[in-house]
């Protein structure tokens, strides 16, 4: 085989094309070994939301809630000593739809009427992880106290959620489904990875 049907074959092992009907624009492909990353910038219209995530892989034990003692970490952040949740996995909708009405009636009960306002001046429940991620599921699930929620402006929330999805669209992320097996950081389905750099501030 000469060098360049070489590399032609190695180039073909490396990029998947696929869809789902939840994907946008029909599908389309991707370098499915690489690992793909979202970043979030301070100065945007999500700032709540950022300043919600940053708190949550800073200051885990400080300043995120519900609080507890010896949070140490949460998943979707490069401080978990076993590596095992540093990156995020899309899961499906019906998972997502439960995860956010856990988080609405957490916080219903931690800060009543938050959401009672409408208009320019209500608010929503942020979470990290995200309601679309398996790693959120999980949390829930085994009601661990990893993960952090703060009512912020609802157009933060929206605007920060709509940052998500566009990344999940754009790299045509695949969820996981509950016959799959546990995601691992080699699979080629969606992979969320909160670097350093994920919280890179931008002025």
């Amino acid at each position: 085989m000469s060098n360049l049907s070489q590399a032609q074959a190695q180039v073909s092992t490396n990029v998947r094309c696929d869809t789902a009907w939840y994907i946008q624009n029909q599908g389309g492909c991707i370098f499915h070994k690489v690992t793909p990353y979202i970043q979030w910038n301070l100065g945007r219209t999500y700032d709540k939301a950022f300043w919600n995530y940053w708190n949550a892989c800073t200051d885990p034990d400080g300043e995120t809630y519900p609080a507890y003692a010896n949070k140490y970490y949460i998943p979707g952040c490069k401080q978990d000593p076993t590596r095992e949740y540093r990156i995020l996995h899309r899961t499906t909708q019906v998972n997502r739809n439960s995860n956010q009405a856990n988080t609405n009636t957490t916080c219903n009960k931690m800060w009543p009427g938050y959401s009672s306002k409408d208009g320019p001046n209500s608010y929503q429940c942020d979470e990290f992880p995200f309601a679309s991620t398996y790693e959120r599921s999980k949390v829930r699930m085994l009601q661990s106290n990893a993960y952090a929620l703060c009512p912020i402006p609802t157009s933060h929330n929206r605007d920060a959620g709509g940052a998500l999805e566009t990344h999940f669209y754009q790299r045509i992320a695949f969820s996981w489904e509950t016959r799959s097996p546990t995601p691992s950081a080699r699979s080629a389905a969606a992979h969320l990875r909160q670097a350093e750099r994920s919280f890179a501030v931008s002025r």
